[in-house]
């Protein structure tokens, strides 16, 4: 899936998927979550959080609209 994924858009470098577990309310039961984020050090949005989708395709078309249209 993450061969899908469009390079950041304020670097350009190719992005990854992260999964982690999140608690959306304090009473509420931990939710498997998955986050595409940049790996550039220097990218201003290097490792950005909370950008979390419940599946992973979801979390691919979240960053891919990030994207402005190829022309």
């Amino acid at each position: 899936m993450t061969d899908l994924l469009k390079p950041c858009p304020f670097c350009g470098s190719k992005p990854v998927m992260k999964s982690d577990h999140r608690y959306p309310r304090p009473s509420c039961k931990r939710l498997k979550a998955y986050e595409v984020v940049c790996q550039n050090y220097d990218c201003i949005i290097y490792n950005a959080d909370n950008n979390y989708e419940l599946t992973p395709k979801a979390a691919v078309e979240k960053w891919n609209k990030r994207v402005a249209n190829d022309g």
